[in-house]
């Protein structure tokens, strides 16, 4: 029995982004069909497949929405965008490398690596 050790890919099965096509859009009706065209396995990575965390960022444009919650006196922070609540009341937040919080966690992230010579 063969045994695969590394196969350089994780699958993410996470929506990232509702506003972004997915797997099973992408891939449509299979009734019928026992396996993809080649055709179809190349536009599916061409929208889903990242190389690195800015293609990801490219790709999938990852935000979280925040708005003031009138009945709890809070700030609340959401993946996806709330119907319910007026456009100008929202405030989108860019999950990039741009962002001081992503900024914050790289840092913390290259210097545990070099504290300890931890590899991501």
């Amino acid at each position: 029995m063969n045994v695969i050790n590394q196969t350089n890919r994780t699958l993410l099965l996470e929506e990232i982004n509702p506003k972004k096509l997915d797997i099973l859009t992408l891939i449509g009706d299979v009734k019928g069909f026992d396996s993809l065209s080649d055709d179809k396995v190349t536009e599916i990575n061409l929208h889903l497949a990242c190389k690195s965390y800015d293609e990801f960022e490219q790709k999938f444009s990852p935000c979280v929405y925040s708005f003031f919650d009138a009945n709890s006196q809070s700030v609340k922070y959401t993946l996806k965008k709330p119907e319910n609540i007026a456009e100008e009341m929202l405030t989108e937040i860019p999950v990039n490398t741009q962002n001081d919080f992503v900024k914050m966690l790289f840092t913390i992230i290259d210097s545990k690596k070099g504290a300890r010579g931890f590899k991501f």
